[in-house]
């Protein structure tokens, strides 16, 4: 009997906002960088948006599935080519969101030099000097605007590392505070809230739960951990059961009675 191998896909998501609605598109890689599948998520089930894009995912992915670029699809749909820098999250604070940027603002230009990717924004506002401002062309909503942004340095935020060590899922990881390096350091997409695991010990009951490196943990039992004495004190606190929301990737999990106790 013959065995259908499927590749493996590299699974990249975004947030968007169309006309005030936010939703995700998730979109599959192919090991060689060839687009596979799209879908997407968090519209109102059953809403004639939430039908569109349903079937707008299916008419998409089969057309790249069978060998035709994104671009010939934009250009017979009389669209412009695709280009720009998705902003993927915005830190509480920063200059990027004292100008108003959200997730999900497309950067299309930097002080009228065009953004064809994450590179070149990365290349033009990089080079930029400190003290100064830059006015960002970006695309929201289907709709084209501007806004000036300041250039200072993003703001510190200690990293105040702490080993949990209470008998609680926790015990075993080393945790720090959200900030931009921490964020570029571990390659995370779609935070602004939380506490990062840049370390888990081995064999740990952290370890055992299957917490990883790069997991940022949102929320636990209902409450919002905004720094690491937050998790630090209520990893502290017995409890029967345990809710926990963290983000992996970029997307959301839920963790519920992960069936710790406390003595």
């Amino acid at each position: 009997m013959a065995v259908l191998e499927v590749p493996q896909l590299e699974v990249v998501l975004r947030e968007l906002e169309h006309n005030g609605s936010r939703f995700t598109v998730t979109m599959g890689f192919y090991p060689d960088g060839r687009p596979g599948e799209v879908f997407t998520h968090g519209i109102r089930s059953g809403s004639n948006l939430d039908a569109l894009l349903a079937d707008a995912c299916v008419v998409v992915s089969c057309l790249i599935q069978h060998g035709v670029e994104p671009y010939e699809i934009a250009d017979s749909m009389g669209l412009k080519r695709p280009a720009g820098a998705l902003v993927s999250n915005v830190t509480a604070d920063s200059p990027a969101a004292s100008a108003g940027i959200k997730a999900g603002d497309l950067i299309l230009s930097v002080d009228g030099q065009d953004v064809d990717d994450p590179n070149a924004f990365d290349y033009r506002f990089g080079t930029k000097p400190l003290g100064g401002s830059a006015r960002l062309g970006i695309l929201r909503g289907g709709r084209e605007q501007t806004t000036t942004v300041s250039l200072r340095s993003a703001p510190a935020t200690p990293r105040d590392e702490i080993v949990i060590r209470s008998r609680s899922p926790f015990s075993g990881v080393k945790i720090a505070n959200l900030s931009p390096a921490l964020a570029e350091e571990l390659q995370l997409q779609n935070v602004d809230k939380g506490v990062a695991i840049v370390d888990v010990d081995t064999g740990s009951y952290a370890s055992n739960l299957g917490f990883q490196r790069g997991d940022v943990i949102e929320e636990v039992n209902g409450e919002q951990i905004s720094k690491t004495r937050d998790l630090e004190r209520l990893a502290g606190t017995p409890n029967r059961s345990w809710r926990i929301i963290i983000v992996r990737n970029g997307q959301k999990r839920s963790i519920t009675n992960v069936g710790f106790r406390v003595a």
